[in-house]
């Protein structure tokens, strides 16, 4: 009797197993035909030929889009294009483009205003200034064209504003250097005398001149400056004295004063370097 429990309790474990084996067996096939009912009903959607071509799109879109973002090899020529046209103290194209001796160029009115300011270095790379920049026709056409052929209507049309903004500022300059000149017509013919550059001037002189010259840009303060006699002609043939006596009345050049109430003691650069700051002088500060 002792024998046979083991044997009822082997044949309940294996009829639980048989049970348990059944069940799954069961649940795999209801999940495989789920699976088949899916399947049937995925393909008949599918074949719906507005549905179908929603698919395709979609489809094509997810391996097209992400290639939208990534610049084709045209526009990455015209982005190096146009940054190569790019005037650095705007950071726009340049318009009426005006070339250092450095050989670096820039927007005319830009580095005229740069220059203004008292900046005799270029923006670009630093090296001294000492001639004022040269206006290149070539490289205004290769800019226009390339905004032509390359750019975008909105770009084109942006660049004209940019071209009248520019004519405008030119126009102010002859105005402003028109207005001086009738005005110096009248003075002259009033009998007034005007300060010789070539002479020394007191204090007095000095502070009258300063104060004249500082309502003038570019081409007129360069006729303001013409009615002392300091033209570039004078600066060119003039004696190392004279360039003294005028960057003295000027208040300019490289002068190391002992002290702020002495000024007589003073060390200029050589006759080249005095002329090119006088030149300097006459058309910004």
């Amino acid at each position: 009797m002792r024998a046979k429990k083991p044997k009822r309790a082997a044949s309940a474990a294996d009829s639980d197993g048989d049970t348990h084996s059944s069940e799954l067996e069961r649940q795999l096939e209801s999940i495989r035909q789920e699976n088949e009912l899916l399947k049937e009903r995925l393909q008949s959607v599918t074949n719906t030929p507005s549905i179908a071509n929603g698919f395709e799109r979609r489809s094509k879109r997810s391996v097209v889009e992400p290639c939208k973002n990534q610049p084709t090899p045209m526009e990455k020529a015209r982005g190096r294009l146009f940054a190569d046209l790019e005037c650095v103290i705007c950071r726009d194209l340049m318009v009426s483009p005006a070339t250092l001796e450095c050989s670096h160029s820039f927007c005319y009115k830009c580095i005229e205003e740069w220059l203004t300011g008292g900046n005799f270095r270029c923006p670009v790379c630093r090296v001294g200034i000492t001639r004022s920049p040269t206006k290149t026709i070539q490289l205004q056409q290769v800019v226009m064209t390339t905004v032509e052929t390359h750019g975008t209507e909105s770009d084109q049309a942006e660049y004209d504003d940019r071209m009248k903004e520019h004519k405008a500022w030119e126009r102010k300059q002859e105005t402003d250097r028109a207005k001086l000149e009738d005005t110096i017509g009248s003075a002259s013919h009033k009998g007034q005398q005007f300060f010789d550059i070539a002479l020394p001037w007191n204090s007095e002189d000095k502070a009258r001149f300063q104060a004249g010259i500082r309502h003038y840009r570019s081409d007129a303060r360069e006729l303001y400056c013409a009615i002392t006699g300091l033209t570039k002609a004078w600066i060119q043939r003039s004696s190392r004295d004279s360039l003294d006596v005028a960057m003295k009345n000027l208040k300019i050049g490289t002068i190391e004063a002992a002290s702020a109430e002495d000024s007589s003691q003073v060390c200029y650069a050589p006759d080249d370097v005095m002329r090119r700051r006088l030149l300097l002088f006459t058309r910004y500060c």
